[in-house]
């Protein structure tokens, strides 16, 4: 789940930085499609991918203090992250 999160994260990192976007220092995976939607509202459709199950759990889980993910959680982060992928890839082939 963790590289799932991190995944999502870098590709919406650099679609900013693209645009020459700052974002700061940050894991947040709304806040970051947030500012992308600044640049082009058709980020809004990720909303539409349940986004939850990669922030915060995909940060947490990484810590002796988080929980256990099932292999359903993983699979789903899996396939959130490569829809996220997808949109975002076709984004930057301007």
């Amino acid at each position: 789940m963790f590289h799932s999160q991190q995944a999502v994260e870098k590709y919406l990192k650099a679609f900013l930085t693209y645009h020459n976007k700052p974002f700061g220092k940050t894991h947040n995976i709304p806040l970051l499609i947030n500012l992308c939607k600044e640049i082009d509202q058709t980020f809004e459709d990720l909303l539409k991918f349940d986004l939850s199950i990669l922030f915060p759990p995909g940060v947490t889980v990484r810590y002796p203090t988080g929980r256990e993910i099932t292999e359903e959680e993983a699979r789903e982060a899996v396939d959130v992250a490569e829809k996220v992928r997808e949109f975002i890839l076709k984004k930057l082939r301007l």
